[in-house]
């Protein structure tokens, strides 16, 4: 018998109906997971989706590979210890491998220009077998290439169609090139061709006709691709795809990337130089997204393009928009805040970037928005621009989906991409306090009229102001502040007075006001005030929370490790256009940020006994000099220790304050550690009207024993 005859004989058919080989040369991908009945997947390239197709009857597999020969996947069963040939209903035939070596196989192809199984492992080399049944060798494993030419830490490789070479990124990330032809006959029968930017266990690789190399990246299921014939081949991201501790992949390598017959994927309308086109081979690597049109989408609809419509085009010409997912609700200035509403159809997650500086591409620093959780329905959410944003006309792409970390390129399983061209205003100069990143200090004595404990940390407040200009009129304000202690017993709020500025002189619709990074749903201006105070907060305690052995919030000397909530604020406060207020009588900065007693809550006996209630809103303190507002209570004052006359307000008869700005962010004193004791300097500071001990706040001029250290 000769050995092709026996060859046959040794060829193990299943018991069961086969189903037979593959459609010919399917787009999708396939992937196997799993070690115990391995789960065989569909996947597509373009978008990172998958399905699942089947479990396959055998304890592990791997090493597969795709035949363009007969339509058939081949591979390696571990039960078995052999090649098997898989059909398209996921059940096997056993094939018999004469001169098999010892080791399992998980690295493997087959040759899309020969009919021939290639598989490696480490420690056995690098072998063929031919699947011909007219090639004498058929089913006959060749060792081409030994252990010791050929040992890297590869966990699957792909044959090029067009070269014939196979390829594959070892866990450190460098691209091998591996000459198949002449292995047998090399001592080094691959080339480094470099390192392309990403490392890990690629357990599927894939080939596509057009020298495009896909690696799969088992912990993140990122699809990276890399182009082969580059100088210096680099990964770039490709699609999301499932992720697996086990992973293996085949293709049909002749096979398009996109099926442009069918459409099923939504494209972005931005100019191709944003990475907007994706034909059959997806050269240009353009946004895209699987479409369900009863699934996730932005706005009220989502279409299916057999290709993306680059600006001048626009898959709207057909009357049916579907760019309908965002509205710029203040415009895009760059010098404020701006909010969009996102209307989504689900949850998901949202990215989105603006070409700031207009050069054509999305870069890096132009990301607006990072992987932001979207519910059903409208979905308010705030972004800024760059300081160094170029006016004008200039392009953004907000992308959508249940898959975190997109870029601005590249396929998503589902969701939509939606492109809008808009228009960058930069409304005047904007002039900040104490400056763009920097903070001030303020802290509050909450004892007024009464000295107290004069420890100066019962409210301290980190606080920056913005004012934007044009001309010689005022736009708008910006005020930030994040609360850094609260040491006082009595319950305040906080609010910030712009002294002689008309409240009626501001535009409300356009107010974008945040607490703790949560946009608000209500207007921070005081009604009942006839100048612009902005009210942050009826109660500062309502945002801290002290572990059960602190009674304040950092100030305690055992209490630096609380679990404390915060209270962080930023309000942008715009003008009508009508009335908007002039430089010359506008308030500097920092305005006068004040606390005021919690309506309802107790403020000492002082004030109970002396006027027989609680204060309510009425009992304001500033800082020093301040002129209150048109709310306070003017029966509080010229009581206690407080010795306000005229103009020179909130002070006591030797000029001490009960609120102060110090111009950094400051280490205040501890709970009940007068201030003079902490910093002992700060008493000839205000005695001398400021001209001596300027810098008395400084940490080097401090009592450090006395000051709160985190």
């Amino acid at each position: 018998m000769n050995k092709l005859t026996t060859a046959m004989t040794a060829l193990l058919l299943s018991c069961q109906a086969h189903a037979g080989p593959f459609d010919s040369c399917p787009a999708d991908a396939y992937l196997i997971q799993g070690s115990s009945y391995p789960s065989m997947y569909s996947v597509d390239l373009a978008t990172g989706g998958y399905a699942l197709l089947g479990e396959i009857d055998s304890a592990s597999m791997n090493a597969i590979g795709y035949s363009l020969h007969d339509d058939y996947i081949y591979g390696w069963s571990k039960q078995h210890q052999q090649v098997v040939r898989i059909h398209s209903d996921f059940s096997f035939d056993v094939l018999t491998m004469q001169d098999k070596p010892a080791n399992n196989i998980y690295v493997g192809d087959v040759s899309p220009l020969e009919n021939i199984y290639y598989f490696y492992h480490p420690n056995v080399g690098i072998y063929r077998m031919s699947l011909d049944q007219f090639d004498p060798d058929y089913l006959r494993a060749i060792q081409i290439s030994s252990r010791a030419a050929f040992r890297k830490s590869i966990y699957d490789l792909a044959i090029n169609p067009n070269d014939g070479f196979a390829y594959s990124v070892d866990r450190n990330g460098r691209l091998l090139k591996i000459d198949l032809a002449t292995a047998s006959t090399s001592t080094t029968p691959h080339t480094d061709l470099g390192n392309v930017g990403q490392s890990g266990t690629f357990g599927a690789v894939y080939f596509d006709s057009n020298d495009y190399l896909y690696i799969s990246n088992n912990a993140s299921g990122k699809i990276f691709r890399i182009d082969v014939n580059q100088d210096n081949p680099v990964a770039e991201l490709f699609a999301s795809g499932p992720s697996s501790s086990s992973n293996d992949g085949a293709r049909c390598s002749s096979a398009a990337i996109v099926d442009v017959a069918e459409p099923t994927l939504d494209f972005g309308d931005a100019p191709d130089s944003y990475g907007t086109s994706c034909d059959e081979t997806c050269s240009s690597n353009g946004a895209r997204h699987a479409v369900d049109p009863e699934g996730l989408f932005l706005g009220t609809n989502v279409n299916a393009d057999a290709a993306a419509y680059e600006a001048p085009l626009s898959d709207d010409n057909d009357g049916a928009s579907d760019e309908d997912g965002i509205d710029f609700v203040s415009g895009i200035d760059a010098t404020r805040p701006n909010v969009a509403v996102v209307t989504s159809s689900g949850d998901g997650y949202l990215n989105a970037w603006v070409d700031w500086d207009q050069g054509g591409t999305f870069d890096n620093d132009d990301q607006i928005i990072e992987d932001a959780s979207v519910t059903s329905g409208d979905n308010f959410i705030v972004y800024e621009a760059p300081v160094d944003a170029a006016p004008g006309e200039t392009w953004s792409r907000f992308r959508l989906s249940t898959v975190p970390g997109l870029e601005p390129t590249g396929g998503a399983p589902d969701g939509e991409v939606e492109d809008y061209k808009i228009n960058v205003i930069k409304d005047g100069i904007t002039t900040h306090y104490p400056s763009v990143d920097g903070w001030v200090t303020l802290a509050y004595e909450d004892n007024w009229p009464v000295t107290g404990d004069y420890d100066m940390n019962d409210v301290v407040m980190n606080y920056r102001v913005a004012i934007t200009r044009r001309d010689d009129l005022v736009s708008q304000v910006r005020v930030q502040g994040k609360l850094v202690a609260l040491g006082g017993s009595y319950r305040h709020g906080f609010a910030v007075h712009l002294d002689g500025v008309d409240k009626a002189s501001v535009d409300e619709s356009g107010i974008i006001f945040n607490i703790n990074n949560i946009l608000q749903n209500t207007n921070p201006i005081e009604a009942d005030n006839s100048d612009l105070v902005i009210m942050l907060t009826q109660d500062l305690s309502d945002y801290t929370r002290s572990a059960e052995s602190c009674t304040y919030f950092r100030t305690q000397l055992d209490c630096q490790t609380t679990t404390a909530g915060v209270f962080e604020f930023d309000v942008t406060v715009p003008f009508e256009e009508a009335s908007l207020p002039s430089v010359t009588n506008f308030p500097a900065a920092p305005f006068d940020p004040f606390i005021f007693a919690t309506p309802g809550s107790y403020h000492g006996d002082h004030i109970l006994q002396t006027f027989g209630e609680n204060p309510g809103r009425g009992l304001e303190i500033h800082l020093k000099n301040k002129r209150p507002t048109a709310l306070f209570d003017s029966r509080y004052a010229n009581t206690g220790d407080d010795a306000s006359q005229g103009d020179m307000t909130f002070q006591t008869n030797q000029g001490m304050p009960w609120a102060m700005e110090v111009s950094t962010e400051w280490r205040h004193p501890r709970e009940r550690v007068d201030l003079m004791q902490a910093y002992p300097e700060f008493r000839d500071f205000v005695m001398s009207s400021g001209a001596q001990n300027k810098q008395w706040y400084r940490n080097d001029r401090a009592n450090t024993n006395f000051t709160y250290n985190d």
